[in-house]
């Protein structure tokens, strides 16, 4: 093996620690993972505050930010986030605790769109 394939294999091995550190990537296997069910939530500007209901409620599901600069307050009625552009939040909770609703809270001047994917609910589990 040549020092130059070597090095190649080092800085890309390097690179994805960085992307895995940074939220880009994942080690997770949720790539071919399809929701069970999918919700958009407008969160409009200005001290807006919006939910939606999830119905079945969810153990196991995804928040990322589609539309939206900087950061805002989302949640359920177990735990308060800071959801980001970029920085999807993976949430877990034993059936007992599942999600029926989930907020987002703006206080900027730009409107921000919230989806949520979720890959469990309540009871039934994922699709195998």
């Amino acid at each position: 093996m040549s020092f130059k394939y070597l090095i190649t294999i080092i800085l890309c091995g390097l690179l994805w620690c960085n992307l895995c550190l940074s939220g880009l990537a994942t080690l997770e296997d949720n790539g071919d993972t399809q929701p069970l069910k999918t919700y958009n939530l407008s969160v409009l500007a200005e001290g807006s505050k919006q939910g939606v209901k999830i119905d079945p409620p969810a153990t196991k599901m995804t928040v990322k930010v589609e539309i939206g600069q900087g950061s805002i307050r989302c949640g359920d009625a177990n735990q308060t986030y800071n959801c980001a552009p970029g920085k999807p939040i993976n949430i877990s909770y034993e059936p007992s605790e599942a999600v029926s609703q989930f907020w987002g809270e703006n206080q900027s001047e730009h409107q921000y769109r919230l989806r949520i994917d979720v890959y469990e609910v309540a009871g039934v589990g994922k699709e195998d």
